[in-house]
């Protein structure tokens, strides 16, 4: 029997907080049928700015009703450092993972045309925007493999990892700012928002503002399912991580009248995760490892596959 994520209730009726009862869970997961997917491969994307972007990419095995994830590593970071996490998603849930080397990082330190490599220690206000480019062109490789069948822009999943979290708040905002043109949507794609260890303000990107926006704080709107995960022994990382926490429980929707578990499910939009951990970021996946790609592959289940009927694939056609 598959068993449902428990929701214990503490005496605050603000706290909303999910336990995933782990074995249980992993015993469930592995009784399913197993399903042959393709192994990940290295790309190269060029952003606008002809920078080349090097990613791994991990197709998903649901074809048109596949979620596809960006999964965005921290500053002075690079993609190996996700890519234990991408091949939780890609093997146990069949998800479509890609994860770039943002620019200046790991192997993308090349633009075209140019033999000076991009030197991350030197970059300005306008570099530091660039990295929102390197989400979107991560987003436009997801649409070319979107109409080939291969999985469904319109449930994309965005994760983050400390000092990038802010960077995708904004890029998630700003993609619903775009319009349908000719009946064709060209945005609105962003479902939710995976956080581990985020710290809520890196150089050009800031998540204040986004606080004041429906989408991210749940007034008046129908706001992201948002994950945050972090470690409580690290001082930094969980002030940050309970900061951003508590200014999102005060303006969404508290949950009171659910009755079942999958209502629950149904209702809550803001979930953390906290570790017993003096990790941070890389470490603390380090450390808790299967556990939690697990809880992070359950919310996402639930938040975001679980919707496939409701944000049904169509093609995308840009020039």
């Amino acid at each position: 029997m598959k068993m449902q994520p428990k929701f214990h209730r503490f005496p605050s009726p603000l706290v909303l907080i999910f336990v995933c009862l782990w074995g249980g869970y992993s015993e469930a997961q592995n009784s399913r049928k197993k399903v042959e997917i393709k192994d990940p491969e290295t790309v190269v994307l060029v952003t606008k700015d002809q920078v080349e972007l090097r990613a791994e990419w991990f197709p998903g095995k649901a074809e048109k009703s596949t979620v596809p994830i960006i999964l965005l590593h921290d500053w002075d970071g690079s993609r190996e450092d996700l890519l234990p996490l991408a091949n939780y998603l890609h093997r146990q849930k069949g998800f479509a993972v890609l994860v770039p080397d943002l620019r200046g990082h790991g192997d993308s330190l090349s633009v075209k045309n140019r033999q000076e490599l991009i030197n991350r220690d030197r970059f300005r206000k306008n570099d530091f925007v660039g990295l929102l480019e390197d989400i979107e062109s991560c987003k436009r490789f997801l649409i070319s493999k979107n109409d080939e069948g291969e999985l469904n822009i319109d449930l994309l999943t965005i994760g983050a990892v400390g000092k990038l979290a802010p960077f995708a708040v904004e890029y998630s905002l700003r993609d619903w700012t775009w319009q349908p043109l000719a009946g064709v949507k060209q945005g609105q794609d962003v479902k939710a928002i995976v956080m581990i260890s985020p710290e809520k303000k890196f150089k050009s990107s800031s998540m204040t503002p986004a606080f004041r926006v429906p989408l991210i704080s749940g007034k008046g709107g129908d706001p992201f399912p948002i994950f945050l995960t972090w470690g409580t022994k690290n001082s930094p990382s969980a002030r940050e991580g309970q900061e951003i926490f508590s200014t999102l429980e005060r303006s969404r929707p508290t949950v009171k009248d659910a009755k079942t578990d999958e209502e629950q499910w149904q209702k809550q939009t803001l979930f953390r995760i906290r570790y017993n951990s003096d990790g941070s970021g890389k470490a603390l996946m380090e450390e808790k490892g299967d556990k939690m790609f697990g809880n992070i592959g359950i919310f996402i289940e639930k938040k975001v596959a679980d919707r496939k009927d409701e944000f049904r694939w169509q093609a995308r056609k840009r020039n």
